[in-house]
């Protein structure tokens, strides 16, 4: 079982990587079925990778359809025992299914995904919250007038 694990983290990394700006659909169908096993693979960090390397495609090719992907990542960010993957499950599935967010957040590191998740939290809050466009020294005034109000 452990082989078989490393196996397809090893295949979802080499398919995924192989993926380039032009698409090549015998590798994009390959990737697209090593996302969907890795995704349901009892490795956390197996699963991890994967969340990250669907975000990665979607980036690359934000007018792909990854709809064959919304009810796993749903159900994996409401059911998966590990925090983080359930975090990038939301976070993905956010991603994917928003036409402005692959606009503007772009996952451009293919090893580590963080800068890319952080980067796409922050871009939610600000767009939850309304700051998005305020200047420094607008949400400066903002933050004093909240503690003002504390």
């Amino acid at each position: 079982m452990k082989q078989l694990l490393i196996l397809i983290s090893i295949a979802v990394l080499l398919v995924a990587t192989g993926i380039s700006k032009e698409v090549d659909k015998a590798k994009l169908d390959a990737a697209l079925t090593s996302f969907k096993q890795a995704i349901n693979s009892n490795n956390a960090g197996v699963r991890y990778s994967a969340l990250y390397q669907i975000a990665r495609l979607k980036s690359d090719h934000p007018d792909y359809n990854l709809n064959d992907f919304k009810d796993i990542l749903l159900i994996r960010s409401q059911t998966d025992n590990n925090n983080l993957v359930r975090i990038h499950a939301l976070l993905t599935y956010l991603y994917i299914n928003s036409k402005d967010l692959p606009k503007k957040i772009v996952a451009a590191n293919p090893e580590d995904p963080m800068p890319f998740y952080t980067s796409l939290h922050q871009e939610l809050h600000n767009k939850q919250f309304g700051v998005q466009d305020l200047t420094k020294e607008e949400l400066l005034q903002q933050l004093q007038k909240l503690i003002k109000e504390l």
